[in-house]
């Protein structure tokens, strides 16, 4: 049978599932990240005021399962150590544009984003890349 669980206060905004972890991410409108254990339904992680009062608009783990990466509508990005939720990093966007779509790789310490102003009407990409991340 199926089990109900309230997940967020706020309506949720995306989510991923992590193979390397059998884990679900989830982010909501009131900027909280949550991971969950799928087997257990348990909660494993709570970010809360992850991006301070902006909505979580994307989020993804990267290629190794370290590193959690979150998206906002102010465009900016952060970096998150997956195992103890501590923000390695906070990349602001170039433009106010909401950030739609992240991954990562990090053998080579890549990040592509993508995003839209919808004030502007127009699309914005891009990539980014670090050292070391």
């Amino acid at each position: 049978s199926l089990k109900a669980v309230l997940s967020h206060e706020r309506p949720i905004s995306c989510c991923v599932y992590a193979p390397q972890t059998h884990q679900v991410m989830s982010g909501c409108e009131g900027s909280v990240v949550t991971v969950w254990d799928i087997n257990t339904g348990g909660r494993m992680l709570k970010l809360s005021n992850a991006h301070g009062d902006q909505e979580i608009t994307c989020i993804n783990i990267d290629s190794r399962g370290r590193r959690l990466l979150t998206g906002a509508r102010n465009g900016h990005v952060k970096i998150w150590n997956f195992n103890n939720g501590h923000c390695l990093k906070m990349l602001e966007g170039t433009m106010e544009a909401e950030v739609t779509g992240i991954t990562a790789f990090s053998d080579k310490n890549v990040i592509y984003t993508a995003g839209w102003n919808k004030d502007k009407q127009s699309q914005a990409g891009g990539m980014i890349t670090l050292g070391g991340y």
